[in-house]
């Protein structure tokens, strides 16, 4: 109990520290099994005078930081945080004295990824990955506070790219293009803010 105790509180504080410095911390040091011989509600202080709460329950397994905010102690959720049914973990997300931040996953069946993102203060913020039952990525788009802005992605089942799109403040701003799955480009759009500028242009 005391190992687990130690290694729980130099996670939450390498966590805290990498958010203040604005960089994503290591969510693998913490995984549900590290909860087995934790009790839900069980609390305990560090030697840096942080106090902790565990919650482990049979739907969720994750850790509260006690935070005062206006002069009120709150429970606030901190570090890696994990969803479950029937026995299996269905997502992981990252947080950071109660808000979403880092890494965001959900899982299939069968343990494998399907969706994967990435959280900044509370926002969505960079990289979203889509992947289908077999371990393939099928989309991705790149996020900036919580919209679409940059590079979004659908791809063939082989791996080609089958869309190219631009997004700019959650709209499509700029070109869309297909192409087949042998990586030749068949066709090209053109938008403006989310509007559609002239038609198509298909290529042979």
């Amino acid at each position: 109990m005391k190992f687990l105790i130690i290694v729980l509180s130099i996670f939450l504080i390498s966590a805290t520290h990498a958010a203040e410095q604005s960089e994503p911390f290591d969510y693998t040091k913490i995984k549900p099994e590290h909860f087995d011989k934790l009790e839900d509600d069980q609390q305990f202080t560090d030697e840096q005078g942080l106090t902790f709460k565990i919650e482990n329950t049979k739907y969720a397994r994750g850790i509260y930081i006690q935070h005062e905010v206006n002069g009120k102690k709150r429970w606030k959720k901190h570090g890696a945080f994990y969803r479950l049914y029937e026995g299996r973990v269905t997502e992981m997300q990252e947080y950071v004295l109660g808000e979403k931040h880092g890494l965001r996953e959900t899982y299939r069946k069968d343990g494998k990824v399907q969706f994967r993102e990435h959280y900044q203060r509370d926002k969505k913020h960079g990289l979203w990955e889509q992947f289908n039952d077999k371990g393939n990525k099928v989309a991705q788009c790149d996020y900036v506070d919580n919209q679409k802005h940059g590079k979004c992605y659908d791809y063939h089942s082989n791996g080609e790219i089958n869309f190219d799109k631009d997004y700019v403040n959650g709209k499509r701003h700029g070109q869309v293009l297909q192409y087949r799955s042998n990586g030749k480009l068949v066709g090209r759009s053109t938008y403006t803010e989310g509007k559609k500028v002239g038609k198509t242009v298909w290529t042979h």
